[in-house]
């Protein structure tokens, strides 16, 4: 059962803690909370169960400290002393060190991580004769410098880490060893750049030509040899583009919306093909593939035949080469579907919600490629706990949390050794944990934290990676505070042993 690892403000009644990370080398977790007396401040507990704060970064008020990113064995972070706005700060756990007033004086550089290559934070930052720029730190002050002014004198390039697919299994942030992001340079607009980490920054391609921006967006990567893309070069509309990191290979793939918007939204890459939606004004939104040509870039299936939208949302993929995804029949509603980017491997699951109604399907959680756990409603028992092994068949109803026509109002917190931990309320308890193994007897509530039907709403979860997980709860005594729960890979719930 999960246990309160501290009350740690017995003043005002909420600490309402905001976890950073488990920082493995020194075995602490890293939170920020107010004791209602200091205000939100840093707090460290370690694998003894001893809570402390970690320095006095604020003396006068709360420091408000926010994650930023780990470099072994550091923790980077912002934080406002009073004094100096919002700058870098960096913890080992024991002693913190401010890194580096990049904003001199008391205005805030207010930084916003980017990504973490190698050992060091790429992150923005703004500074009184730069702007916001795209700036770099290892968690030393020497380390930390700014890599260029993309818009020249105090002019902000607002760099931002290029806007990934939705694909469960594509990240795009490094690609063939390089740093992509958009970034406005004061005279072409927001376009896309690229950081080979040793040359400074350059400008892939201005698509919109001039001052406009193409806002290039929704980025998959193909291999090595190309990274799908949405962007607007001002003559075609919204279309779909590729690059392979080149200014000559950088190109629209396909008009897809002559005269219009297609305003494609990249899933990911499967089966050697795209998969993606788009509307071509013909036949709405419904999903496409591409093979990088224009003759290899069609329509996949029109769900809605004619201009209505299928309107296919992404959940989770590719597993073994299928996506899974909802979209919206007439005679169905918004129902499960998948792809194997086949037209005839393109199907609904399951009218879940029988009829024209949609089954409302949410915290959709993939536990293993034949287990997919989430939340729907058959217009009988509510929205309650489903799954899915991919097939027709094995879409079913794991368990009635809330039994009748009421939903248990399910939120997901985390997967953790095969398991899913959510929220959930049963009618009798309240909104309070709930883990599934995927199975009506593995589905059990883990505790009433907030005994009786009050909640105790948990949420803000971080794992050690060692069964142990923590999380911000609320009881009917210490009000929103940090709880500690051990899964072992052998028996559910452990309790944890406070020392």
């Amino acid at each position: 059962v999960p246990v309160m690892a501290l009350d740690i403000n017995t003043v005002e009644g909420d600490s309402d803690p905001a976890v950073f990370l488990y920082l493995n080398g020194v075995s602490k977790l890293l939170f920020s909370g107010n004791d209602g007396t200091s205000g939100r401040r840093l707090w460290s507990r370690d694998v003894n169960g001893v809570v402390s704060t970690v320095g006095n970064i604020n003396p006068s008020g709360g420091a408000e400290p926010g994650g930023l990113g780990f470099i072994t064995p550091l923790e980077v972070f912002t934080a406002n002393d009073g004094s100096n706005g919002r700058e870098l700060w960096v913890t080992n756990g024991t002693v913190v060190t401010m890194v580096k007033d990049i904003y001199t004086g008391f205005k805030s550089s207010a930084p916003v991580a980017l990504a973490i290559i190698s050992g060091t934070i790429y992150f923005s930052a703004d500074a009184l004769t730069t702007g916001r720029e795209l700036w770099k730190t290892d968690g030393t002050p020497g380390g930390t410098s700014i890599v260029a002014d993309i818009n020249l004198g105090a002019g902000n390039s607002s760099p931002l880490l290029i806007q990934a697919a939705s694909s469960a299994t594509q990240t795009v942030t490094i690609w063939n060893n390089v740093l992509y992001f958009t970034a406005n340079d004061g005279t072409t607009g927001r376009e896309l750049w690229k950081y080979d980490f040793v040359n400074p920054p350059v400008q892939v391609k201005d698509i919109f030509t001039g001052t406009g921006s193409s806002i290039p967006s929704s980025f998959v990567i193909s291999g090595t040899q190309a990274m799908f893309f949405a962007a607007d070069d001002g003559a075609h509309g919204r279309e779909l583009w590729k690059t392979d990191g080149t200014p000559a290979g950088t190109m629209m793939v396909k008009d897809i919306n002559p005269g219009g918007d297609s305003n494609p939204s990249l899933a990911g890459v499967a089966n050697g093909k795209l998969l993606f939606s788009a509307d071509d004004g013909t036949h709405g939104r419904e999903y496409w593939t591409s093979d990088g040509t224009p003759a290899g870039t069609t329509l996949l299936r029109d769900i809605i035949l004619g201009p209505g939208d299928g309107a296919p949302v992404l959940l989770a993929g590719p597993y073994n080469g299928v996506f899974f995804f909802t979209a919206v029949m007439t005679q169905t509603g918004r129902e499960l579907w998948k792809t194997d980017l086949t037209l005839p491997g393109t199907t609904m699951l399951a009218d879940i919600n029988p009829g024209a109604q949609s089954s409302g399907i949410a915290d959709f959680e993939v536990i293993s490629p034949t287990l997919m756990l989430f939340s729907a409603s058959d217009g009988a028992t509510g929205s309650e706990l489903w799954k899915t092994d991919g097939t027709a068949l094995g879409t079913v109803m794991v368990k009635d949390i809330n039994p009748g026509a009421g939903g248990s109002n399910i939120s997901t917190l985390r997967i953790i050794n095969n398991l899913w931990l959510f929220s959930a309320n049963d009618g009798t308890h309240g909104q309070e944990p709930w883990v599934s193994d995927g199975t009506a007897a593995g589905t059990v509530l883990v505790q009433d934290i907030n005994p009786g039907a009050g909640s105790s709403n948990p949420g803000g979860t971080a794992n050690t990676g060692h069964g142990l997980l923590y999380f911000a709860a609320t009881d009917n005594t210490h009000g929103r505070e940090l709880w500690a729960l051990f899964l072992a890979s052998k028996q559910l719930f452990l309790p944890l042993i406070e020392r």
